[in-house]
């Protein structure tokens, strides 16, 4: 089988879909635009049946699979949203399905996810730990496992988001994604790249975790000590295996994006688009918002190097001027308590732009739980951007 998604895959992938999933609209946002200096999008995937983009990947798998596969139930690990649109799959194909959350899950996950018909069972353990248990209880009970990410069935359904982006915007320029295990921005760039070559795909990463960022460095996966982020939902050590040779050869460039600036995307969405986003779905305005994002591909950047330096000293100066006081620059327990509690799944966000005309930026919202959206970013091509 192999280890990545084709075009025809992800054009299979939405006649797959068509009938259980939502195409979801574009919704203009002028108020943010104002200060994004470019034609604002939101594709809103809240409005998904599960509430996230999740469901795609995840339902086009489930579908793909014959009947004696699923037939014992199917298996995964998640955060959430993931393990949310399998329960959904599982329940809709009539079969079992078994999620093996991290003990840190939000109760509204966990109880969202109960809801759906799905068995939980809570586990205490990073990523790789979890979906070691996963496959060892696969393969005691026969259930067929769904990576979030690995899985290039499961990119392909992300696939479909990039599809949509140029059907709805056809003359964008660049598209900027969040990346985390590295599932969404394969399946988009795939859609992109080899559907209209000439748009830019960029990847947004946080600074504190720049699992892509340093492998692309290095010129090779890289392993990175796990540190705290306010973008939890993006928070993993190490790029994944097969989204990684995808990313290198679809996705253009990759950006370092500081908290304090995922921050400020969250505000903005918050003020302007009267959107509550994540932290993970914030990063791409984040970055818009930064300046890092250039306008044109043939402007000068720093080297990876340089950027890394940079992201360095900016934090160290930070810790240097910090006081002593948790008000001081930080994000307070309670904060991140509540932020968990309206978790939402990332989105995508696309920034468009055309000679004579204003820059603009299309931006995917995805999924809703309680009251928290997420929103991701993607960019263009001659705006000004700051994705």
């Amino acid at each position: 089988m192999r280890n990545y998604p084709t075009i025809q895959d992800i054009r299979e992938a939405q006649e797959r879909l068509q009938p259980h999933i939502r195409h979801t609209p574009l919704l203009r946002a002028q108020n943010v635009e104002k200060t994004a200096g470019c034609r604002l999008y939101l594709k809103p995937e809240t409005l998904q049946i599960t509430g996230a983009f999740k469901i795609r990947g995840a339902l086009n798998k489930a579908l793909s699979l014959s009947k004696e596969e699923i037939a014992n139930g199917i298996i995964a690990t998640s955060s959430g949203n993931h393990a949310q649109g399998l329960a959904y799959a599982a329940r809709m194909l009539g079969v079992k399905a078994i999620l093996v959350l991290p003990v840190t899950t939000p109760k509204i996950k966990i109880e969202n996810t109960k809801a759906l018909g799905a068995e939980v069972i809570l586990f205490d353990g990073d990523t790789a730990a979890r979906w070691k248990r996963v496959y060892e209880i696969a393969e005691e009970n026969e259930y067929a496992a769904v990576h979030a990410f690995e899985d290039p069935i499961v990119m392909a359904g992300q696939g479909t988001i990039g599809c949509e982006i140029l059907h709805d915007l056809d003359d964008v320029d660049t598209v900027i994604v969040p990346v985390g295990g590295g599932g969404l921005i394969s399946g988009i760039a795939t859609a992109i790249k080899e559907t209209k070559p000439s748009v830019r795909v960029i990847g947004a990463e946080p600074a504190l975790t720049p699992k892509y960022f340093r492998s692309r460095v290095n010129k090779e996966r890289t392993s990175l000590p796990l540190k705290n982020t306010i973008a939890d939902g993006l928070r993993i050590s190490v790029p994944g295996q097969n989204p990684y040779p995808i990313i290198e050869r679809y996705v253009d460039e990759i950006v370092l994006v500081e908290d304090e600036h995922i921050i400020a995307g969250m505000r903005a969405l918050a003020k302007d688009a009267k959107l509550i986003a994540e932290p993970a779905a914030s990063i791409g305005v984040g970055a818009l918002l930064a300046g890092i994002i250039r306008e044109r591909p043939d402007e000068p950047h720093p080297s990876p190097t340089a950027a890394l330096r940079k992201a360095a000293a900016r934090r160290s100066r930070k810790c240097e001027s910090a006081s002593a006081s948790s008000t001081s620059g930080r994000v307070s327990s309670s904060a991140r308590n509540t932020l968990a509690q309206n978790q939402a799944s990332c989105a995508s966000l696309w920034l468009k732009s055309s000679s004579g005309r204003a820059p603009s930026f299309a931006v995917r919202v995805n999924r809703i739980r309680t009251a928290s959206e997420t929103v991701r970013p993607m960019l263009s091509k001659t705006a000004v951007a700051r994705s």
